[in-house]
């Protein structure tokens, strides 16, 4: 007789074996899963609760530190392609003003 058929007697002659062993592992499994978190749950209450936040202090009172600084900034560059571009503004400002009066 072969392995296989003397597990197939096996299986015919309890046919619940495997339903119930199955059903005992997962109910081990769910248990221990449940006190795993139920401890962790209290772990982090007993944690939270050992945490007490300070009162604030309000209004608190304004700390200012006088520092001597100065503004340092570079000074102005005249830039070539900004005075083209001012020149070619100012031809369309009056390009649309001899238009304007020519509509008129």
């Amino acid at each position: 007789m072969t392995n296989t058929e003397r597990q197939r007697q096996f299986r015919r002659r309890h046919p619940d074996y495997y339903r119930l062993l199955q059903a005992k592992r997962r109910a081990r499994s769910k248990a221990w899963l449940a006190a795993y978190l139920l401890a962790q749950r209290t772990e982090a209450a007993e944690a939270m609760a050992a945490v007490q936040p300070e009162p604030l202090a309000l209004p608190a009172p304004v700390l200012t530190i006088p520092i001597p600084t100065r503004l340092a900034l570079p000074a102005p560059v005249e830039q070539p392609e900004m005075a083209a571009i001012e020149r070619m503004k100012a031809m369309l400002a009056a390009r649309v003003l001899v238009e304007r009066s020519r509509a008129a």
